[in-house]
């Protein structure tokens, strides 16, 4: 497919996308009778890809390679990836913890105003405010 005249790759900037989708696999041909289009002449409608969806219900289709090479199943996370996941705000789980309903998140930092409670030890807040100085809670993993 040639580049349309208007894009300039070298203005572009690099991302690192990280998000839940739910999605399985379908080929391009199928996908395209689910949407009700017909499949462009120069697209192979036995190409094996994803069905993919978004959690604000957006529904697309990527090929194999690149959504393999861009997502892991949720059940095969790495914990870099358990990192990232909570990160964009998701709660994470070990199949292997004995708790049942047990989970990881990450809680984000805050500065607590004067006399505010949200921390975990009184005193350092107390000493803070005695002293003029501010209490910051750094951003921090809670298993509940």
């Amino acid at each position: 497919m040639a580049e349309h005249q208007y894009v300039n790759w070298k203005h572009a900037k690099e991302f690192l996308g990280v998000k839940r989708v739910e999605a399985m696999i379908m080929c391009l041909g199928t996908y395209n009778a689910y949407r009700g289009w017909t499949i462009p002449e120069d697209e192979n409608p036995n190409d094996i890809g994803y069905i993919v969806k978004y959690p604000d219900g957006y529904i697309s289709w990527c090929p194999r390679e690149q959504f393999e090479a861009a997502n892991r199943e949720i059940s095969e996370m790495t914990f870099g990836a358990a990192i990232e996941a909570m990160a964009a705000g998701c709660k994470v789980a070990r199949a292997g913890w004995n708790g049942k309903g047990m989970w990881v998140t990450l809680t984000p930092g805050k500065t607590l105003d004067k006399g505010e409670d949200d921390i975990w030890a009184g005193n350092v807040r107390d000493l803070g405010v005695a002293n003029g100085v501010q209490v910051v809670r750094l951003q921090y993993m809670a298993m509940k």
